[in-house]
């Protein structure tokens, strides 16, 4: 393969990554103004999945309990033995099932049942993409 066809290939891989990433920006923008929130808080990191917490969960400690383990998380991550192995397990498997849970109420609260919460939890960028283009999904309010 010559060089010219690697970078003809490079080149389109990073013009497809940009155009999803646009997409995605656009799906979570749609997302949450279907909720009634403006647009622009999507595109604030940290603060937008506080937001997507809050479309997706009436209880408002969820997403601090799932900053925290993964905070925890992160900062065990590295140590392996002893208490801090069971800290970094513990943690990792709480953020798990937290955002677990996040998915299946956030595909409530889209009007879809667990499937999608589970395609969410597997394939998030595609169920965002449909979360916010679908015409069929419309925000439903925040689930118990």
């Amino acid at each position: 393969m010559s060089t010219s066809a690697i970078a003809a290939a490079l080149c389109a891989y990073t013009l497809f990554i940009i155009v999803l990433l646009i997409l995605l920006v656009v799906a979570y923008w749609k997302m949450f103004t279907k909720a009634g929130i403006a647009g622009w808080k999507s595109l604030i990191p940290l603060y937008n999945v506080y937001i997507a917490f809050k479309t997706a969960w009436k209880d408002q400690t969820a997403f601090w309990v799932w900053l925290a383990a993964n905070v925890v998380y992160g900062l065990f991550r590295d140590h392996e033995d002893g208490v801090s192995g069971v800290i970094t397990i513990a943690a990792g498997t709480l953020a798990l099932v937290w955002w677990m849970r996040f998915c299946m109420k956030q595909a409530r609260s889209y009007g879809r049942g667990t499937g999608a919460g589970i395609a969410a939890f597997f394939l998030p960028n595609i169920m965002t993409l449909y979360y916010g283009f679908a015409s069929s999904c419309t925000y439903a309010g925040p689930q118990d």
